[in-house]
């Protein structure tokens, strides 16, 4: 059985297999036989790993087109916010009748009421 942190194709005879070390952006549980990319709202900036990081607040992690290896530039866009785990840049919408103008939110707090005259 494969360890964790490794992945082992058929015909390995190690379970710890050189050059089979997960990949970025990927987990390896015990007994995987390929990388497993890991889900929205989460990432893998390391080799050898079997779990994916909480993609953390501020920032969201959207892994539908490719692995996410480093979240630091998916800042939570302005009118938004990104709790821990938010899977794409739009999940979390300030209510209607609030705002936000500043990346990086992290909570509904960052969502103002709008002034009189305003929408």
């Amino acid at each position: 059985l494969c360890s964790a942190g490794y992945y082992c194709p058929g015909g390995q005879d190690d379970d710890t297999p050189t050059g089979y070390n997960c990949t970025e952006g990927h987990y390896c549980p015990t007994g995987s036989d390929a990388p497993i990319r890991c889900p929205s709202g989460s990432y893998q900036d390391q080799l050898g790993m079997a779990y994916c990081k909480d993609c953390p607040q501020g920032f969201y992690c959207d892994n539908t087109m490719a692995p996410v290896i480093l979240y630091n530039s998916s800042y939570c866009p302005m009118g938004y916010y990104c709790e821990v785990n938010t899977t794409f840049a739009t999940e979390n919408p300030c209510p209607v009748g609030t705002f936000n103008n500043q990346t990086h939110a992290y909570g509904i707090q960052f969502c103002q009421p709008c002034t009189g005259g305003m929408y």
